[in-house]
This record gives C-alpha cells, sequence and structure tokens, in this order.
C-alpha cells in the first residue's frame, strides 16, 4: 500500500482506533512514534490524550498533538465522535483548561498529511491521526 498507510508505517506505528459505535463506520488511524511502542490504543485512550487526562508516554515524554488545520473533516470528526465537541468547543476547551491551571496540551497543525507523518518520524512524543480509507483522501488511496 502507498499513501499515507506507507508514510504512517515508515514513520512509526499505525494504530487503527474506532470512534464511533458504528461498526460501519471506518476506524480512524492515528501514528505514533515507534519509540512509544504503544501495541493497542482504544478511543478511550485517545479520548484522555486530547482532554489533557493522559499527558505522558511510558516513555516518560509529554505527548504532543499533531493534527490537520481546523478545516480538516477528520479534526471534526474526531472532536464530533470522541469529545462531543466542535472544533471551536475544543479550542474553547484548550482555553479554559489553561486558565484554570491544568496546563497546555501540546498540539501541532499541520498542513498536509504527510506534514503529519513527518512529524510524528521525527518526534518521540507525537501521536496523530489522519483519515481512514473510507474517507476517501488522496493520500490514502493505495495505488
Amino acid at each position: 500500500m502507498r499513501g499515507v498507510f506507507s508514510c504512517a508505517l515508515a514513520s512509526g506505528m499505525l494504530i487503527r482506533v474506532r470512534i464511533s459505535g458504528s461498526v460501519s463506520a471506518p476506524p480512524l488511524n492515528v501514528i505514533v512514534n515507534v519509540a512509544n511502542a504503544t501495541p493497542n490504543m482504544s478511543a478511550g485512550d485517545l479520548r484522555d490524550i486530547l482532554l489533557g487526562n493522559r499527558r505522558e508516554w511510558l516513555i516518560r515524554r509529554r505527548i504532543t498533538v499533531v493534527e490537520r488545520d481546523a478545516d480538516s473533516p477528520t479534526v471534526a470528526l474526531v472532536f464530533r465522535s470522541l469529545l462531543g465537541m466542535s472544533v471551536n468547543q475544543y479550542q474553547r476547551y484548550l482555553l479554559e483548561l489553561e486558565f484554570r491551571g491544568r496546563g497546555t496540551i501540546p498540539l501541532k497543525v499541520m498542513e498536509s498529511d504527510s506534514a503529519v507523518c513527518s512529524f510524528v518520524f521525527n518526534a518521540l512524543e507525537a501521536i496523530g491521526f489522519l483519515p481512514s480509507a473510507g474517507e476517501g483522501g488522496p493520500a490514502l488511496r493505495a495505488g
């Protein structure tokens, strides 16, 4: 396979996480740097990371979330399905988290799926999520 799947496998570990209660919904592709050795990740684990309840990997490195821009359908799907929030609501949540003194969640926004892969490859602490093949992003098509 080419595209994001080969990028994800070269960059780190590809983990498929089902974020919807519907079995027919395609799972989300989550990639982590190979140094994190995270063989399985549940939707609950990803939710804890995004909400700031889990902030470190087992290797004691702070987790950095890498995502596409706010206009990305994948970002909207993740926040809506996993957190029950819109992108704007999540951004407000992050500001409120910081305001209440609970710290910040390191977040990097990238302009392309390949930039997400590249960042994860180069940063031990990174975790990224990308559209599944069922969502039809051009970088996800096998070819």
